[in-house]
């Protein structure tokens, strides 16, 4: 009896001791943060080179901005009209000297200019395309150093390109990109990389080119028609954010690349002064549905205060009030619509 009684009790003290295990098991009871690590090698050898790059557009002068090449670098305006852009190159001269000047890729990143309107945030990238090496190439190249646009890496200069392109150890290669007219003015800064046959990349070659300020905007209407109304009663034309011309409901746009706000000036529409000198005619406007409703006398210039973005389109409502006046009378005028600066 003693016996099984020990043997119950040892018998206990394994299966309490497996219990006790099996509870102090560490449990996790959040998330655990793991680092990981890994090392890229190269494919060996030397790096290759950009030794040099440059922007242009389509004009014959490369740089419809600075068409007499004082200012350093390329500098480009939009082209007017919501919805045009302009057509630009990014060129680059390469070079690899283990492989013949014949690199596998050239690549860039565009980054968009860096100011109150315009955070300096990624645009695009562009894969380049090889040209390759020669008479055209070479004298492509010197056309553009002779205009003032080319940029050499810190290893490169123009004695250097020019021996390699015609020892056809260095390539041009092209990168073509297209610029809506209302993109930010300022510097957009590209960043440009090759990569040779061994998987080696190159230095990057930082670029940078100026799209200038071009304030521009459209209007959907030629006319503001208030049609009959009574004295002394305030009458509105609104309108609405769909251009559609001469549709009956006024509709601006800005369709160039920088801020603006919309000035008006009206005349009297043949309405005149009272006999204590004072305007028998009185107007307001206002851009949006919750802009700011702004009255003005004839003559007067108006600045509306709201600014008008690039890319984008407004409602812009008009109305007449009649101080003094003959019922049966009609009357017209002249309203001038245009823009300032807003940047």
């Amino acid at each position: 009896m003693q016996s099984k009684n020990l043997s119950r009790l040892f018998i206990s003290a394994i299966i309490l001791g497996m219990l006790t295990g099996i509870l102090t098991i560490p449990v996790q009871s959040s998330a655990e943060i793991i680092t990981t690590s890994v090392e890229l090698s190269a494919g060996g050898g030397l790096k290759p080179e950009v030794l040099c790059t440059w922007t242009e557009d389509e004009t014959i002068n490369l740089e419809n901005g600075d068409e007499n090449h004082i200012l350093t670098g390329s500098q480009f305006y939009p082209e007017p009209g919501y919805g045009n852009s302009r057509n630009l190159s990014i060129y680059a001269v390469v070079f690899d000297e283990e492989s013949g000047g014949d690199v596998i890729s050239t690549s860039s990143e565009i980054y968009k200019p860096l100011h109150s309107f315009s955070g300096g945030e990624y645009y695009q990238s562009i894969t380049f395309t090889n040209e390759g090496s020669g008479t055209v190439q070479l004298a492509k190249f010197i056309e553009a150093y002779e205009s003032g646009i080319v940029l050499f890496s810190p290893d490169s200069d123009f004695e250097e390109t020019n021996y390699r392109l015609k020892k056809g150890t260095g390539a041009l290669w092209t990168g073509k990109f297209i610029l809506p007219s209302c993109m930010p003015a300022g510097n957009y800064t590209v960043k440009i990389r090759c990569i040779d046959q061994s998987a080696n990349p190159s230095n990057e070659l930082i670029l940078e080119f100026e799209y200038l300020p071009l304030g521009c905007i459209e209007s959907d209407f030629s006319s503001v028609d208030y049609k009959s109304t009574i004295v002394k009663v305030n009458k509105w034309v609104t309108g609405n954010s769909v251009f559609a011309v001469n549709d009956g409901y006024p509709t601006v746009r800005n369709a160039g690349n920088i801020p603006v706000r919309i000035t008006v000036t009206q005349d009297d529409m043949d309405f005149g002064k009272d006999y204590k000198g004072l305007w028998n005619v009185l107007f307001d406007t206002r851009m949006g549905n919750s802009g700011t409703v702004i009255d003005y006398f004839p003559g007067e210039d108006v600045i509306i205060p709201e600014k008008l973005m690039p890319c984008s389109t407004e409602s812009l409502d008009f109305s007449i009030h009649i101080l003094s006046g003959f019922p049966g009378d009609t009357h017209t005028g002249t309203m001038i619509l245009g823009f300032e600066d807003a940047v």
